[in-house]
């Protein structure tokens, strides 16, 4: 398949909306069997995570193409001549980029219990470990 400014953006759509689908049936299954959800809090901030992410990721990807059909009919000649495939890649992964900020919310509000020690793991504490493990 040849690759077009269309063609981009509709394969970062599929794979968003495809990975929410993958999603589904977890939350699914945690809605169904509440009390076992609760003693798997890492995996509850991973769910969540990956569908506020990729819902994200969709509903700003849908818009990016609807931007650029509008520029295709508005400015015909334009659009042909401006619009590379890397200005489109890297519109795309803006697209990510601000659905991955607005999933930090979700992860900062969430807790789970770490592995090993008794501390919480918050979005605070994650990074304070990260930033011990490497060496910062």
């Amino acid at each position: 398949m040849k690759r077009t400014v269309h063609t981009v953006c509709y394969l970062n759509l599929a794979v968003a909306d495809l990975t929410y689908c993958l999603t589904l049936p977890i939350l699914v299954a945690s809605l169904i069997v509440q009390g076992s959800w609760r003693k798997n809090q890492l995996l509850r901030m991973f769910v969540l995570c990956a569908v506020t992410l990729n819902a994200s990721a969709s509903i700003f990807l849908l818009t990016l193409i609807s931007i650029f059909r509008c520029l295709a009919i508005t400015r015909p000649i334009w659009f042909r001549q401006h619009p590379g495939l890397a200005w489109v890649r890297a519109a795309c992964f803006g697209a990510w980029g601000l659905a991955f900020l607005l999933c930090l919310p979700v992860l900062s509000r969430q807790t789970a219990p770490y592995l090993g020690d008794k501390t919480r793991v918050t979005l605070k504490n994650l990074f304070m470990k990260l930033k011990m493990s490497c060496g910062i």
